[in-house]
């Protein structure tokens, strides 16, 4: 977990002041298939990456937020890489994510995503979008669990 604190601290820092972008933390989770898996494990493993996530968020405001892997739906047993999550059957990990979204729907709000500009013309739920390349935190989207 220090290599993974370490890891995040420094992209943030080049986000910020190389990069001058925002920064979504992509592709993290806990494979089923690692010796020593437990579903305790992964909640705890993504507790904590979304901890760091949001206390970098709160200090600076470039981190937009995290995609897990992989989110599916129940019948994609096909493309299960160890990774899959499907939240209908695993709450608590559902719980973990939800928890993740309003914690970073706050933040949002707080922070207004002042170096967004805004879109009158089609709204939007938090007020403001991106815009050209900018990555977008989809973890907000799914704030409305």
């Amino acid at each position: 977990m220090e290599f993974m604190k370490r890891w995040m601290s420094n992209h943030w820092q080049d986000s910020r002041t190389i990069l001058k972008k925002p920064l979504v933390i992509a592709e993290f989770g806990k494979s089923s298939k690692d010796p020593g898996y437990s579903l305790n494990r992964r909640d705890w493993y993504m507790s904590s990456i979304n901890t760091n996530i949001y206390n970098l968020a709160r200090s600076g405001g470039t981190v937009g937020g995290a995609l897990v892997w992989q989110l599916m739906a129940k019948g994609m047993d096909s493309y299960d890489d160890g990774y899959q999550i499907i939240l209908s059957e695993n709450p608590s990990t559902d719980g973990v994510i939800y928890r993740q979204c309003r914690a970073m729907a706050a933040l949002s709000h707080i922070y207004g995503f002042s170096h967004w500009p805004r879109n009158a013309k089609h709204g939007h739920p938090y007020g403001r979008r991106p815009v050209n390349n900018e990555m977008y935190n989809l973890t907000l989207q799914l704030s409305s669990h």
